[in-house]
């Protein structure tokens, strides 16, 4: 007798003598099947479920040479570099299997190898026999150019009308004509006679491999605005010797070379598909590589041109934002850096990813539960946890970590923040400590240098009691030179969820709780940040030691460059993240002057979304496909101002198997 593996799918029901006949309860059956019991063996079975079983088959000359149904799949490939679907498993011979690969952050996929071969990250393959396949990835190296030429902020009001260089250089603009500065925005152009000059220098040049980054806020459009230019000395050909203006419309980027001869050779990178819209962020990248232009636009390449001659120089001032009083944009700009060196398409990228959402430098959402590192949202940028903190479900049903040893930490990068100016803020909910605990009354909510004499930053909150013998966690502030710059900032309540920020600004500091500036002033400043800083803790594994690490939940940790406004910090508190397909929800809560609970109604829900006025609760689980995007829902009530809370949805990126299988039903 002859026997055969297979995998059987039932996927109609059975008809015995013309009735369908189908068990309720679902049974599995391995056993041989022959004339006498495969009707009473498929009667047990359920339809769309599969079950095992073993086949008997007289005609079969020989069961080694049979066939095997089902052909083994093993993807070989490093976690921490990518992620390939679907997973390793058993096929049905015969079978298409359509392979994903997804590179992580400072990863790209380099190809597949082994039983088969290619670069796309798409492939499919026919199960005909049982395949061993790898996955390659490699890092993508970020490493900026060789030297920093220059770094205008343009976020702080001039000081005798100069801004300061931040690069080692000493190349002070001076603003000449209406030129305004706005915290948290930069300088404000207004499209009349505005503009930054800096003094001429020869690293100003462009004799060398160059890059030139800018970021604008267009509020108008005024033809051939300049935003960075190295003007010819009359206003006549060539014009400039580089420039990187809007075009004839004041909306197109161009990036504009001359040999500073008139009527000489020009190069000009441009697309005129592209055009810009009013009343947001826009990041340009200017690159000169030796041979060519190339002009990029939020991270991605938009035009090029070969450059077949030598660029002109002069003893001009490098100026910005217009042409010595020509040509001036309407807008904000900041964050003016020139680079000796020419970036590459990743280093593009990934400087955007950094500077993107207005100097947000790492954004840690907890969003995969149950690992050892949290991926920064924003460039891919690992924060460590620190001595296994437990995991679980928060406020919004997202994760959070819970901190409960003192020995416990999320340790973050550093990198992308300046000691110049920064703004960290958190979620965070206290516990309250039983009195069979044996832990300090005073608990790290973030620690960056904390035992340095003259460079910590430390969030604490000191136990006590208020009047009513309630415990209460009083915030702290050291900063700077100071251990305890400021005590009692807040109290916090134990099994309550705060928002806290902290923003500094050479030497003023502001700190936050739900939105609200509790706290401002000055301090000595910082010298410089360290590699790492610890939500939770010192900061350090020396420190860690003492047990005085918070002890609470964890949640949506931000890290940025600059100090945000307090307009800024209320809208991270009244913006709430979530994925698509997982669900938030929170309760709305408000008081009047006289102590009474306030009572709102909703507007402008998202479709499917629910607000119940009885409990102030709002709902929502946005869909899975194409629902990601800000969602800004108003909560209004009688004699109060409006409030509105934003909803920001993550996209959440579907595997490329699946996409296939989508696509050939039609539904993609």
């Amino acid at each position: 007798m002859k026997y055969q593996s297979y995998i059987l799918t039932i996927n109609e029901y059975f008809s015995e003598g013309g009735t369908n006949s189908v068990a309720a309860k679902q049974k599995a059956y391995m056993g041989s099947l022959d004339s006498s019991n495969v009707n009473s063996i498929f009667g047990q079975m359920t339809r769309n479920e599969v079950y095992p079983f073993i086949w008997y088959r007289p005609d079969w000359p020989d069961a080694k040479q049979g066939q095997s149904l089902l052909q083994n799949l093993i993807i070989e490939y490093n976690p921490k570099q990518g992620e390939v679907t679907p997973y390793n498993g058993q096929y049905p011979t015969g079978s298409e299997v359509v392979l994903y690969a997804q590179a992580k952050d400072g990863y790209r996929f380099a190809g597949w190898e082994g039983d088969v071969t290619g670069t796309e990250p798409s492939i499919t393959i026919t199960m005909d026999e049982d395949k061993i396949i790898q996955a390659v990835f490699e890092p993508i190296e970020y490493a900026p150019p060789a030297q920093k030429i220059a770094d205008w902020e343009l976020t702080q009001e001039a000081i005798n009308g100069q801004i300061s260089d931040l690069s080692a250089n000493t190349h002070t603009a001076t603003a000449v004509g209406n030129v305004t500065f706005e915290s948290g925005m930069g300088a404000r152009f207004d499209g009349s006679d505005g503009y930054l000059s800096v003094a001429d220098a020869d690293s100003l040049d462009m004799q060398e491999p160059t890059t030139i980054s800018v970021w604008i806020w267009p509020m108008g459009a005024t033809p051939f605005a300049k935003l960075v230019v190295k003007p010819y000395a009359a206003y006549a050909s060539p014009w400039e010797m580089y420039a990187i203006d809007l075009g004839s419309g004041g909306d197109t980027p161009r990036f504009i070379v001359t040999d500073g001869i008139a009527g000489g050779n020009i190069a000009v990178a441009a697309n005129s598909d592209v055009k810009l819209q009013t009343g947001q962020w826009y990041y340009i990248v200017a690159v000169y590589d030796g041979e060519s232009i190339l002009l990029y636009l939020d991270g991605s390449l938009i035009a090029q041109e070969s450059v077949p001659f030598q660029i002109g120089t002069n003893d001009e001032p490098l100026c910005i934002g217009g042409r010595m009083g020509l040509n001036t944009f309407d807008g904000y700009i900041c964050d003016v850096k020139i680079y000796q060196g020419a970036f590459t398409p990743e280093q593009v990228s990934g400087a955007f990813s950094r500077d993107r959402n207005g100097g947000l430098a790492g954004h840690w959402l907890f969003e995969r539960p149950y690992t050892t590192e949290v991926m920064d949202a924003v460039s891919g940028q690992k924060a460590e946890l620190v001595d296994q903190p437990e995991w679980g479900e928060g406020w919004a049903a997202e994760y959070f970590v819970r901190l409960d040893s003192g020995q416990q930490a999320v340790q973050i990068p550093m990198d992308g923040s300046t000691a110049e100016a920064g703004t960290i803020g958190l979620w965070v909910q206290p516990e309250k400590v039983s009195d069979t605990e044996t832990a300090s009354a005073l608990q790290l909510l973030f620690g960056h240098a904390v035992n340095s004499d003259d460079n910590r930053i430390t969030l604490y909150t000191v136990e006590s009691t208020d009047a009513e013998g309630n415990t209460v966690h009083k915030l702290a502030l050291g900063l700077g030179d100071n251990a305890a710059l400021k005590d009692n900032i807040a109290q916090l309540t134990p099994g309550q969820l705060y928002h806290i920020a902290l923003t500094w600004d050479r030497t003023t500091y502001a700190v936050f709780v739900d939105g609200v500036r509790r706290d401002a002033g000055t301090f000595s400043g910082l010298a410089a940040l360290e590699a790492f800083a610890d939500v939770g803790n010192f900061g350090s594994a020396s420190g860690r030691a003492y047990a005085s690490g918070f002890r609470g939940l964890v949640d949506e940790v931000r890290l940025y460059r600059r100090a945000l406004g307090a307009d800024e910090i209320e809208r991270l508190f009244l913006t709430h993240t979530v994925n698509e397909n997982r669900s938030i929800e929170f309760v709305v809560s408000g008081y009047d002057q006289a102590g009474n609970r306030i009572s709102y109604t909703a507007a402008k829900l998202p479709d499917g979304a629910t607000f119940d006025e009885l409990t102030q609760t709002f709902s929502w689980r946005p869909d899975l496909y194409n629902t990601a995007g800000n969602y800004e829902v108003v909560f209004a009530a009688a004699d109060q101002p409006e409030q509105t809370v934003t909803i920001a949805v993550r996209d959440v990126p579907l595997a490329g198997w699946y996409f296939a299988f989508l696509e050939q039903r039609g539904l993609h």
